[in-house]
């Protein structure tokens, strides 16, 4: 995720389950992949690999 400042207002979100995470962190993906791309005609992200993979195949296009 992008740094914050100290001072921003953060917020703690609990997921019912695994599957309820992976969706939330594909939407997340998802919504900066389009934001950046608008923003500067292109996205990266780079994965490490295990359960981040994964969850990304829950993203909508």
């Amino acid at each position: 995720m992008a740094s914050a400042p100290a001072t921003m207002k953060r917020e703690k979100t609990v997921f019912a389950n695994e599957k309820e995470v992976a969706k939330a962190m594909a939407e997340y993906t998802a919504t900066l992949s389009a934001k950046f791309c608008k923003e500067r005609g292109y996205f990266t992200v780079v994965l490490s690999g295990g359960d981040l993979v994964n969850w990304l195949r829950y993203v909508r296009y």
